[in-house]
């Protein structure tokens, strides 16, 4: 009958596993733990840096709102409150400062959880491996391209040796 298989216990068998395998698997759960520890950080960070952002963004708008003047129907023969220049452009770049602060932080920290990274030299170097340039002149050349190149030099060499003359 087929049923009979499905209560059957399975016994399980004990295989001895070489030496290296018991590393690699070690290797891999000490990865993981790392990238897991990098992820949680950068979750953290996310967040903490967007919340900054958040509240800077409404800070700076609070204080433009508070600096309007706007007169009454009647008031406008009224003059506005008193105004030093001086120290509304501290202020402006005090809360300029924040805001971009806040924002670079809050780049840096998204791009760090995206990369799976924790510090500035591991980002550096994914970075590096993802966006550098392979140098195409160490490369060897086909046939085709080669003749080209060859063809090319000739003729700006004789244009060169013409125009001497």
């Amino acid at each position: 009958m087929w049923f009979k298989n499905l209560f059957k216990k399975e016994t399980v068998q004990t295989v001895d596993a070489p030496k290296s395998l018991d590393s690699d698997l070690l290797l891999q759960e000490t990865i993981l733990s790392h990238n897991n520890r990098n992820f949680s950080k950068g979750v953290i960070a996310t967040l903490v840096a967007g919340a900054l952002t958040i509240s800077a963004a409404s800070v700076c708008k609070r204080s433009i709102a508070s600096r309007k003047f706007v007169p009454q129907l009647f008031n406008s023969n009224i003059l506005p409150p008193p105004f030093n220049p001086i120290r509304e452009a501290s202020r402006a770049v005090n809360y300029a400062t924040l805001l971009a602060g806040s924002f670079f932080a809050f780049t840096m920290s998204t791009m760090f959880l995206s990369n799976g990274v924790g510090t500035f030299s591991e980002l550096g170097h994914v970075l590096t491996k993802k966006y550098s340039r392979t140098d195409y002149s160490s490369l060897p050349q086909d046939q085709e391209s080669q003749e080209v190149e060859d063809k090319l030099t000739s003729l700006l060499n004789r244009k060169s040796d013409t125009s001497k003359k």
